[in-house]
């Protein structure tokens, strides 16, 4: 295999690189769009509302979904896992901006 020329001579045996699955990884996609969708509610203009009052927030949902992208182009199945972990995790973050936002108002 290829991937073996790549394995420092002293380094651990370890499991060859996930073969890149796109029906998997559209199921993925939608697995995690679906658990977002039920923390809702979520308000209408929340990336209007979080461009003005928390900028960082939405930049970075902007990042991680910029990674989902980039991960599926690249085929590469461990970074996609991450980068939609990390893109649940942001929009739950703005989601919950605006909640205490909208509990302080």
């Amino acid at each position: 295999m290829k991937w073996k020329s790549y394995i420092k001579p002293d380094a651990q045996p370890g499991q060859p690189p996930q073969t890149f699955n796109h029906h998997a990884a559209l199921d993925r996609i939608r697995t995690v769009q679906a658990e977002l969708d039920q923390a809702g509610p979520w308000p209408e203009r929340l990336t209007e509302w979080l461009q003005e009052n928390h900028p960082a927030a939405l930049k970075a949902i902007r990042d991680t979904t910029k990674g989902i992208d980039a991960a599926c182009l690249n085929q590469d199945t461990t970074e996609l896992d991450r980068s939609l972990n990390e893109y649940r995790a942001a929009w739950l973050q703005g989601l919950n901006l605006w909640r205490d936002n909208e509990q302080h108002s």
